[in-house]
């Protein structure tokens, strides 16, 4: 199989595309759609087992095709062309991908202190239930509700217990 992460433009730390070819019938199409039809035949590659021996040059091959492309544009040719690739996203091309936006993966919420934060959504979509999306509490904000209701403590407990330190202030 040739599983795994090809170098893109411009280089930076996630700059890369991931690919997954696991049959003779995905190579052939790798070879094809990255502009390399004499791969196929090449002995150091034509079979499974030949490019299990030669992983390091056909990693080297397929490379040389990926460098010459930023992440997105491998990715967008090689799933094209039918095969199954992702480019790496990084927390900013995540926020920011047209396809996360237009299937409401990216929310909006408000948060007390920080005003309105987007926050990236449940992945399963299911039938017949939604997973609401809303903003963490601060830290600190519901420790004496939870002291009291698990511990039994009162008002009076918790702000001697906060006073000497055991507890942080709430918020």
């Amino acid at each position: 199989p040739v599983i795994n992460l090809y170098p893109s433009k411009p280089f930076g730390p996630n700059d890369y595309v991931y690919i997954m070819c696991v049959t003779q019938k995905m190579f052939e199409r790798l070879c094809t759609v990255i502009g390399r039809d004499e791969l196929r035949t090449d002995p150091r590659f034509a079979e499974p087992k030949a490019r299990r021996e030669n992983a390091d040059a056909l990693r080297a091959e397929i490379a040389e095709w990926t460098r010459a492309r930023t992440k997105r544009e491998a990715m967008h040719i090689l799933c094209e062309g039918g095969l199954p690739a992702s480019a790496v996203f990084d927390t900013t091309d995540l926020f920011s991908d047209p396809h996360l936006k237009s299937r409401g993966f990216v929310h909006r919420v408000q948060h007390e202190e920080l005003g309105e934060v987007p926050l990236l959504g449940w992945p399963p979509r299911l039938s017949e239930s939604q997973v609401p999306i809303q903003a963490a509490p601060l830290l600190g904000k519901h420790t004496a509700s939870v002291l009291a209701a698990d511990l039994g403590l009162d008002n009076a407990e918790i702000a001697r217990l906060r006073a000497k330190g055991i507890l942080g202030n709430e918020r």
